[in-house]
């Protein structure tokens, strides 16, 4: 578990965060990553690239 779900209180929160969660993994689909975890290697290794992958650069 990437996002480690079952630590969070998103049983609590609901909808919000499950489409905040949605929204992100889709993005870093966009970017050409097959697993979540290779996209965290790759923003952790370029971390300058986060808003151009946001499309805010």
């Amino acid at each position: 578990m990437t996002y480690q779900e079952d630590r969070t209180h998103a049983r609590t929160v609901g909808w919000p965060l499950h489409a905040i969660r949605c929204v992100a993994m889709n993005i870093i689909r966009r970017q050409g990553f097959r697993y979540i975890p290779d996209e965290h290697r790759a923003a952790s290794a370029r971390p300058d690239r986060g808003l151009v992958w946001l499309g805010m650069y």
